[in-house]
């Protein structure tokens, strides 16, 4: 079975489980998630003025990015799991990694 891929949509609003938000991709969290590599997307809304003119991770302030770490890192160590937060990498990244997800979920 092929993990699937996290993605997290930066926004001010509240929402819930199982909402459907068009959403642009801005970099990935490079994570290793107990020895396997584990990347999560993080995107902003399609929609609204807030996030329009946003493209990259490097337009996020250093302090929400390190809010986004958090929330990972927490949740895995919550499910017992050892990770290892290897950094950011910007929306250039973003091409090759849903490339791979395609090709392991094709292979699966």
């Amino acid at each position: 079975m092929v993990p699937p891929l996290d993605a997290m949509v930066l926004m001010e609003e509240p929402t819930f489980a199982g909402c459907l938000i068009r959403a642009r991709p801005i970099g990935i969290l490079d994570m290793v998630d107990s020895g396997a590599h584990d990347g999560k997307l993080l995107c902003v809304p399609e929609a609204g003025f807030r996030h329009k003119e946003i493209r990259s991770i490097r337009q996020i302030a250093p302090n929400q990015l390190e809010e986004v770490v958090e929330f990972f890192r927490t949740y895995k160590n919550m499910e017992g799991r050892v990770t290892e937060i290897t950094g950011w990498l910007d929306v250039e990244a973003v091409p090759a990694l849903l490339q791979s997800c395609v090709e392991a979920a094709k292979a699966s």
